[in-house]
Formats: structure tokens, sequence, C-alpha cells
């Protein structure tokens, strides 16, 4: 066997042990008087899926534009600075969040591949 080959088969046994964990799960949720995807998904993943669910590293790049869009509408309606500087730091903190989420994520990535 080639050495390239290697990081392939133990990518590939982790997937297959997370497809039979969920499926697990999920056989143990369809019974129940109402299944939750999100539930199954919960059990079979634990952590990883709750912080990816809550947290995303996608949702936090919106973050910035949305703030900023209610920032510029405050200045045009001749608003207090104080809403003002609200707005701005909470720009700043939502750049520092997402630089946290990437790296976590980016992290989390090099981790299992």
């Amino acid at each position: 066997m080639e050495t390239g080959h290697l990081g392939y088969f133990l990518l590939n046994d982790k997937f297959i042990f997370l497809h039979f964990r969920f499926q697990s799960c999920w056989a143990d949720e369809v019974p129940k008087p109402k299944p939750w995807l999100l539930r199954a998904l919960h059990r079979s993943l634990g952590g990883r899926f709750v912080q990816r669910l809550y947290i995303d590293n996608d949702l936090s790049q919106f973050v910035g534009p949305l703030i900023l869009n209610q920032l510029l509408l405050a200045m045009q309606e001749g608003g207090p600075a104080q809403i003002s500087y609200i707005y701005a730091f909470l720009i700043f903190v939502g750049v520092v969040l997402h630089v946290l989420f990437e790296a976590q994520y980016l992290l989390l990535l090099l981790y299992w591949l």
C-alpha cells in the first residue's frame, strides 16, 4: 500500500464510524412520538454539532454588515452619538468573535483531516 492513501483510509474510517453512529441514533429517535433530526444529530455528533449549529463561522460573517447598516441609519437620522459608538463597538466585537470562530473552525478542520 502506498503511504499517500493512508490519509484517505483514516478519513474514510471516521466517516463510516460517524455514519453508523448517526444511523443508530436516528433509529432510536424514529419510534418516538415526535422524532427530531436535531436531537439525533446532537446525540451522534455531540458538542461539535451544537457548536457548529449555534455559533457558525459563516453566520458570524453577517454580523458586521448588519450592524454597519444600523450604524449608518442612526447617523442619517441624526441620533445621539452614544448609539453610534455602541454600534461601532458591536462591529468590533463581531469581528473579534468571527476571528476566534474562524481559528477554531480551521483547527477542527485540520484535526479531522
